[in-house]
């Protein structure tokens, strides 16, 4: 299995290093896989190298004029992989995750992290979880007055709430 695991890894890391067209320091991904594997989808984040700013993947036909319809490409058959890697531990035998969380790093050194039952049928959804990632993970907020920056603020208030309660 880890031979297989490695293989994907590399697969995804080149997917993503093809589907970024200019110099960077991070990728951020979140793949899902819903129970039953019914559903699935990827989504990433890169940090620029030359500006520093963190760049949402589904923005890059808009911001470096690429091709909409091959990044839709590009982002369906990364998706395939996260479903591939799924796949994988299915194929042996191992639970299986609902959130793997790939941070690759310019010089090719990787971290991976699988999360398991995340997914509640209260929690808003795959954009809503995602959205959560970024900001947990790296502080990503959207623009303000966005829908997201919203769902963002309620899940912020939310969670401040539940801390007060907890200190009680």
């Amino acid at each position: 299995m880890e031979k297989e695991l490695a293989a994907i890894y590399s697969k995804i890391a080149q997917k993503l290093a093809e589907m970024i067209p200019v110099e960077w320091d991070k990728v951020y991904l979140l793949g899902e896989v819903e129970k039953g594997q019914l559903s699935y989808t990827a989504t990433f984040y890169f940090i620029e190298t030359e500006t520093k700013y963190i760049v949402r993947g589904i923005e890059i036909p808009s911001i470096y004029d690429v091709s909409e319809d091959e990044h839709d490409k590009s982002d369906s058959e990364l998706c395939d992989l996260v479903f591939e890697l799924n796949n994988c531990f299915k194929d042996n035998g191992q639970d299986l995750w609902e959130q793997a969380i790939f941070v690759l790093n310019s010089d090719g050194s990787f971290d991976i992290d699988y999360k398991y039952n995340v997914a509640k049928k209260d929690d808003g959804g795959s954009n809503t979880r995602q959205l959560i990632w970024a900001y947990e993970t790296f502080g990503y907020e959207p623009e303000e007055g966005s829908y997201f920056r919203e769902k963002l603020e309620k899940y912020k208030a939310e969670k401040a709430k539940k801390g007060k309660r907890k200190k009680k």
